[in-house]
């Protein structure tokens, strides 16, 4: 094959930034063309390649994160790759930003981030391309997405219990919890408040007053639907000592009730 002209490189360098594909199937598609990009881009597209290359960029783009000084291998990143690559796109870390890219990753643990997480995780997206613009507009998507949806917000939430806990245990120390509410019930999360109540307030509160084990994940789950119920009704008309709440959700309804009726008095 002769050289590519500059005019033809430069047409393959757009190629490949459109499709995410690599320079030899670019140059293949281009010469099929007549060196035509956008009757090349379509036939590619139309051919199916479209998501083989789609994928072979964000294997890419795992592989060129890769620090080996960091302490990183082929299969899992750093802690520190792990935060250059979160600030790279923008991600706040100290808010539920962080959860949102967890569970998109389908991180094993706090920053921490597998390649074949990182892979599925943006494998399942709906993106074309895989330029860092486009990673960043879909996590905005996303954490805007986090106050509007309750599904989402769910899947992220449930996700940050496995992402937070030790890998040998099967609970979260209270403390770790008490920090990851504070940032799943606060924006860009979904506040825990009603017309009259801020009920995380009142949750971290009593926890710290009257609570000292860990928090497993049928309390943490359960945590999550208490909040939504409350949300909606604030009177709590809804909760019954029949109905099949942890017993901490018992003891928070009993502590709370007793300090409502404190206050009115």
């Amino acid at each position: 094959m002769p050289p590519l002209s500059n005019a033809q490189k430069a047409l393959v360098a757009q190629f490949v930034a459109i499709t995410g594909t690599n320079d030899k199937v670019a140059q293949r598609f281009l010469k099929n063309a007549n060196y035509r990009l956008d009757l090349a881009t379509n036939n590619y597209l139309n051919s199916g390649g479209a998501d083989t290359g789609r994928v072979a960029s964000i294997e890419k783009a795992y592989d060129e994160l890769v620090t080996s000084s960091n302490g990183d291998n082929k299969e899992s990143l750093s802690a520190e790759t792990t935060q250059d690559y979160l600030e790279s796109l923008g991600v706040n870390m100290e808010n539920a930003e962080l959860f949102v890219m967890m569970e998109l990753v389908q991180a094993p643990g706090i920053g921490e981030i597998t390649r074949q997480g990182f892979i599925d995780g943006w494998k399942a997206t709906d993106l074309t391309t895989f330029s860092k613009t486009a990673q960043k507009n879909y996590i905005r998507q996303k954490v805007a997405q986090l106050s509007t949806d309750p599904a989402y917000f769910r899947k992220v939430y449930r996700h940050a219990f496995i992402a937070g806990k030790e890998a040998n245990q099967k609970a979260l120390p209270l403390e770790n919890a008490l920090v990851f509410w504070q940032l799943l019930f606060s924006p860009p999360g979904r506040p825990w408040k009603s017309a009259n109540r801020d009920w995380a307030t009142l949750w971290e509160t009593f926890l710290n007053d009257k609570w000292t084990r860990s928090v497993n994940k049928d309390m943490w789950n359960m945590t999550l639907e208490f909040a939504n119920k409350s949300m909606d009704d604030e009177t709590l008309g809804f909760y019954s000592e029949e109905d099949s709440w942890p017993a901490v959700i018992d003891e928070f309804v009993s502590w709370y009730r007793q300090r409502d009726a404190m206050d009115i008095n």
